[in-house]
């Protein structure tokens, strides 16, 4: 039997030139321009708001952020394990600051499964996406760095 898996993510509308080891968290609060959510062999999600002409809005509205809290939530309920890499330190953090309900985004982490803090709790030490992917064999050309994420 596996475990009944749902990753996510988000990326954020703010664009600024991140410098090298410069912290992200100076230019918060963050964002959320849009998040996906997909179950292993199952639904993929897309999570994003529309503006007055129906087009996709530059920001997820707090009434959205606020839905994609719930299904986290109710699919934890289901007893899927929630998924995202830095979910925990980054993703459900301004999940939780764009849906003005920080509760409900730790109480959703407090069930979650994040590599990433697993990582850092076996290793020491923080590890970025990209890095594991190559060393898992990811051969794919563009591989980009988290800094490069808000340009």
């Amino acid at each position: 039997m596996y475990m009944k898996l749902l990753s996510f993510d988000i990326e954020i509308a703010d664009v600024f030139k991140l410098g090298k080891n410069e912290d992200i968290e100076k230019y918060a609060p963050f964002h959320i321009s849009v998040a996906a959510t997909a179950i292993h062999e199952g639904e993929e999600r897309l999570w994003y708001s529309k503006d007055e002409d129906d087009k996709p809005a530059l920001t997820l509205s707090e009434a959205h952020a606020r839905e994609l809290l719930a299904y986290l939530e109710h699919m934890q309920e289901q007893d899927y394990k929630v998924c995202a890499w830095n979910g925990l330190n980054f993703d459900l953090k301004w999940i939780g600051q764009q849906a003005n309900d920080i509760a409900l985004a730790a109480s959703i982490a407090l069930k979650s499964y994040d590599p990433m803090f697993q990582f850092f709790n076996q290793a020491g030490f923080p590890v970025g996406l990209t890095k594991v992917a190559q060393c898992m064999g990811v051969t794919q050309e563009k591989l980009m760095d988290g800094a490069d994420a808000p340009q």
